[in-house]
């Protein structure tokens, strides 16, 4: 895997991650809001307080199997990240390398981090690729060692 593939990875697994943590509280709120409770329905028999359970046990079947797909995408999302990391610190320390930190392993807005830097978009992108082919071209020669 390349590191450009290696960053495209952990952003895409970000993006996983906050998607999945979405649909998790949407599923609570789904669940629990105001949809959810329905105190004018006819009850079979029981009272609120067992509609209450009922809910809390509706809210934990369907979160158990989201919390733990997000586990295993936060697992996955370390693990890139963490390899990242260390394909990094082959760069020196530029503005390249601190796009690509906050915008592939961070999930920042190009936009946002070329406004902190005080450069263009279109030229923070292209210091960023210059520090991601940096770092291809050392792992290449140290592959070919």
């Amino acid at each position: 895997m390349s590191f450009q593939e290696l960053l495209n990875q952990a952003y895409e697994e970000y993006e996983m991650y906050e998607r999945y943590k979405k649909q998790k509280e949407m599923a609570v709120e789904d669940i629990a809001g105001p949809k959810g409770i329905c105190y004018e329905a006819v009850k079979v028999s029981g009272t609120k307080a067992s509609d209450l359970a009922d809910i809390v046990e509706r809210i934990e079947s369907n979160t158990a199997g989201i919390a733990e797909i997000i586990n295993k995408t936060l697992d996955e999302l370390q693990c890139h990240r963490r390899k990242a990391y260390e394909c990094l610190k082959l760069a020196p320390n530029t503005v390249g390398k601190l796009a690509v930190e906050e915008h592939y392993l961070k999930k920042k807005p190009w936009e946002e981090i070329a406004l902190e830097q005080n450069y263009s978009r279109e030229h923070i992108k292209k210091l960023a690729y210059e520090c991601i082919r940096r770092v291809e071209d050392v792992m290449d020669k140290d592959d070919a060692k």
